[in-house]
């Protein structure tokens, strides 16, 4: 098992490295693989990468807000935890920005329910911040238009509706 596992992370290393040896700037790649709609990639590239940084950085930081975009596809919870547990440790490195793009994210793939807990825990750290306010204006319209019953009580259980 544990040669299967360094297998594993070699093979995701391996894109990594560049045509002479030089590393290729992981941030890059991951963004590439997003824009290219292969979030799987950009997912793998950057756990690799964030693993490997001290969680207090600013590249980890951006890092981690990559990962987060990367991950509202296909795992949204982690998306979540992920921007919930950057902004605990970094708690002056993180902006309302970075709230609005990960919960963009997780909204544009339809995943309402984490999108609200993101939009509930930046209105409640930028109280009357209007990045975040335009994030909840837009977000419950996009709620409302899908005709989500489930986010819907969310929303009003949390009294935004």
């Amino acid at each position: 098992m544990r040669t299967t596992s360094i297998l594993l992370t070699l093979a995701l290393a391996l894109p990594l490295v560049a045509c002479n040896g030089v590393e290729a700037d992981p941030l890059q790649a991951a963004e590439a693989a997003l824009q290219d709609g292969d979030s799987a990639k950009a997912v793998a590239l950057l756990q690799l990468h964030v693993a490997g940084l001290d969680r207090t950085s600013p590249e980890s930081r951006e890092a981690t807000i990559l990962l987060c975009s990367a991950l509202a596809e296909k795992q949204p919870m982690e998306s979540r935890d992920a921007l919930l547990k950057l902004a605990e440790a970094q708690p002056e490195g993180v902006t309302s920005k970075d709230f609005k793009d990960v919960q963009s994210y997780l909204q544009t793939h339809g995943h309402f329910l984490e999108a609200i807990d993101v939009m509930d825990a930046g209105l409640k750290r930028w109280p009357g911040d209007a990045t975040m306010s335009k994030v909840k204006d837009v977000l419950i319209a996009a709620v409302q238009s899908a005709g989500d019953e489930e986010a819907t009580a969310k929303l009003k259980g949390l009294g935004y509706l």
